[in-house]
């Protein structure tokens, strides 16, 4: 397959509304926004993107990380028009006059404490929404957290 780039994408975006209701008529408060967004080039490794590359057939793998700050939130879903939702993307751009495959895995952000704390901080002071740190790692195919 003729192959001009393999690139994978981190995307985080979130969505609040709610009714305020006044004397006259209700009305709804609405706003949505992007919290992360951080693309990594796969293949080719070269930077020549705009070149059109063979990939033999077969299963291919190719490694990547993002590193997600302890600023981001974690994920809310089933909330009646309200998110914080992440996804990866990875996308293969096969050239001029040939489709572009995509395939997207959703992921769910839970924040826990970092092990260096669980030992120093007392329970009544531990709060369950607190982290130091989270790397994302993984492959096209098997995403995983540590």
């Amino acid at each position: 397959m003729n192959v001009r780039s393999i690139k994978i994408k981190l995307e985080g975006k979130w969505k609040v509304q709610w009714l305020v209701e006044p004397t006259v008529s209700t009305m709804t408060i609405k706003d949505k926004g992007t919290i992360i967004s951080e693309e990594r080039v796969l293949y080719p490794t070269d930077g020549q993107a705009n070149t059109s590359h063979k990939i033999a057939p077969g299963s291919h793998e190719w490694r990547f990380s993002f590193q997600m700050g302890s600023h981001l939130p974690e994920s809310v879903e089933g909330l009646s028009g309200n998110f914080i939702v992440y996804d990866l993307t990875a996308e293969i751009d096969r050239g001029y006059m040939s489709k572009n495959l995509t395939a997207t895995k959703h992921l769910r952000v839970i924040r826990t404490l970092g092990r260096d704390l669980t030992d120093t901080v007392p329970m009544p002071y531990v709060s369950a929404g607190c982290t130091i740190r989270m790397l994302l790692v993984g492959d096209v195919s098997d995403v995983r957290t540590e």
